[in-house]
C-alpha cells in the first residue's frame, strides 16, 4: 500500500487524484491507471489517498509512474492538474 499525502484544501474540499504508468511493452510504448477518485480532507485541511499499489505491469519494463491532483470548488469549479513523478514510496504503519 502506497499512502499519499500532498496537500491540504480547506475543511471538507474534494480532491480527486488519478495515479497513472507508462513503460515499455517489448518495443511498444504502453500507459494505464493504476487508481483513481476522489477524496474529502479532514477538519484539518489535511488529505491523503490509500490502499492502492504500485505495480509492475506483466512484461512491461522501464515503468515510471505518475500522479495527478485536481482541487474541485464548492460550486465544481476545478483547479489546474498538478502532477509529479513517484521515484519512491513511503510506507506508514
Amino acid at each position: 500500500m502506497a499512502p499519499m499525502s500532498p496537500g491540504r484544501r480547506p475543511c471538507g474540499g474534494v480532491v480527486r487524484y488519478r495515479i497513472r504508468y507508462q513503460g515499455t511493452l517489448v518495443i511498444l510504448p504502453v500507459s494505464g491507471t493504476i487508481a483513481e477518485g476522489e477524496v474529502t480532507a479532514n477538519e484539518k485541511g489535511q488529505w491523503s489517498v490509500s490502499n492502492f499499489s504500485l505495480p509492475n505491469p506483466t512484461g512491461v519494463t522501464k515503468v515510471t509512474y505518475v500522479a495527478e491532483v485536481i482541487s474541485v470548488g464548492a460550486a465544481g469549479e476545478t483547479s489546474q492538474p498538478a502532477a509529479w513523478s513517484l521515484t519512491s514510496v513511503e510506507f506508514k504503519r
